[in-house]
């Protein structure tokens, strides 16, 4: 498994979290699984803010679907920490390394499904890196990878970090969502 690069090293921008409520006190432990799972059903997760479009690549692909409302949600910008410590998933053997790790597979020997074990890389983890960064040369090879190949790299529609440790040194509140715009 490769080694965790910092934030500043890897140049981690200013990331965006659009969610109901405050930051302080939530919790950032995925929910445990009884199956495996590509991508942890929740988690702390935030995308690159774009400050020319204002705007994430969250913002735009949950725009673009239309499954989530806006209600109740408002736009958060968070500075990292430089020397959070990133596990970057930028190629699908760095999916893989990190499914190998933590492996969660099915009980049946015949069925070959298996995913990173999300409570695991959150309880072990952490020791290792603050936050597993998802980018978008990995989201368009998960979607070209056969079918075939496990673990599959599912669920990961854009660029996002998944945040085990809270590290950043800024955050402030920009202003209420309304479909997917601030204020919109």
């Amino acid at each position: 498994m490769k080694k965790a690069v910092t934030a500043a090293d890897f140049g981690l921008g200013t990331q965006g979290w659009s969610g109901v409520g405050p930051l302080d006190g939530r919790s950032l432990r995925p929910a445990p699984s009884p199956m495996p799972r590509p991508k942890p059903q929740d988690g702390f997760f935030t995308s690159t803010w774009d400050p020319r479009r204002c705007t994430t690549a969250w913002m735009d692909y949950t725009r673009s679907e239309g499954h989530r409302s806006t209600e109740g949600r408002s736009l958060w910008l968070l500075e990292p920490d430089a020397d959070a410590r990133l596990y970057v998933i930028d190629v699908l053997d760095d999916f893989k390394a990190l499914a190998d790790k933590y492996r969660q597979s099915y009980d049946n020997p015949h069925n070959p499904w298996y995913s990173p074990n999300w409570c695991r890389v959150f309880d072990e983890g952490r020791s290792m890196f603050d936050a597993i960064h998802v980018t978008s040369a990995a989201v368009d090879a998960g979607k070209s990878a056969p079918g075939t190949e496990h673990p599959q790299f599912l669920g990961w529609d854009v660029e996002s970090t998944l945040w085990l440790t809270a590290r950043f040194t800024d955050r402030r509140c920009v202003g209420a969502l309304s479909d997917w715009t601030i204020g919109g």
